[in-house]
């Protein structure tokens, strides 16, 4: 995440962290978030991702 994050500060504004789904059950955890910033000229980019951790 660190180096995703440090990435985008360096190329764009506005860099966020957003946790889009977050479930925690008995058995697993799965969650999903996006990381994204806005270029000069105004566009959103980022990368969206999910986890899936099974205990």
């Amino acid at each position: 995440m660190q180096p995703l994050q440090a990435h985008l500060r360096a190329h764009s504004s506005d860099v966020k962290i957003v946790t889009c789904d977050y479930r925690d059950s008995v058995d697993q955890i799965v969650s999903s978030s996006f990381v994204g910033g806005l270029t000069a000229d105004g566009y959103l980019i980022g990368v969206f991702f999910g986890f899936v951790d099974v205990l």
